[in-house]
């Protein structure tokens, strides 16, 4: 939920609340007119007026004590919505399989700079690479024809179809390698973790001929 809509449903919770108050308030006053009515003497006797006192004691206590709790309860929604993990934006990238098409995938804006790609004939690696370094297989997306892929099929699980052509078929493998250092282990995860978001976005198109 965007900041803005967290500050309309946070302003509807506070009118809500103000008007379930201001509704027992009037009820508890009118319970204390009653109650005098009932009494019938034109002025309050002190054990009158120490009853009236209570009754409105206890509509300030309802009303101070609900506005408490609603602002607790506020605030520990809005800490979980601050804390909830934040929809990705992507940008798309393309690439080349030797024939005879060109792919296209979207990719995580908060992977520029940390990933690489790496082709190799049909192939094409997605890898969590820092400048400079050889890099860590993330997924990998390979191009086969669909009579190659039906003999491989039964002894591969580990591979996810992503698009399927009359006579082509696209596969994805999530790699899932030990990385010793924590942070980059945690980052590499996460990477995993959104992998198969960029898979939905997959898009082929037939490479043009000379």
């Amino acid at each position: 939920m965007k900041p803005l809509e967290n500050k309309y449903v946070q302003a509807l919770a506070y009118i809500l609340l103000i008007m379930l108050n201001a509704l027992s308030f009037y009820a508890l006053y009118q319970v204390s007119q009653h109650e005098r009515m009932i009494s019938g003497g034109q002025g309050a006797t002190g054990a009158e007026k120490a009853a009236e006192q209570s009754i409105f004691s206890r509509i300030s206590q309802r009303f101070f004590s609900d506005k408490q709790a609603a602002d607790e309860e506020a605030k520990v929604i809005a800490a979980k919505l601050s804390a909830a993990p934040k929809e990705p934006k992507f940008s798309r990238t393309s690439f080349l399989f030797q024939t005879p098409y060109i792919g296209s995938l979207a990719i995580p804006e908060s992977w520029e700079g940390k990933y690489a790609t790496r082709e190799s004939g049909q192939s094409i690696d997605f890898l969590y690479a820092l400048p400079g370094e050889a890099g860590t297989p993330i997924f990998t997306i390979t191009l086969l024809a669909k009579k190659e892929w039906e003999k491989q099929k039964p002894a591969k699980p580990e591979l996810q179809v992503i698009k399927e052509l009359p006579e082509h078929v696209f596969v994805a493998k999530l790699h899932n390698t030990v990385i010793a250092d924590q942070r980059r282990a945690e980052e590499y995860q996460r990477m995993t973790n959104e992998a198969k978001a960029s898979w939905n976005s997959f898009r082929s198109y037939a490479q043009p001929k000379n």
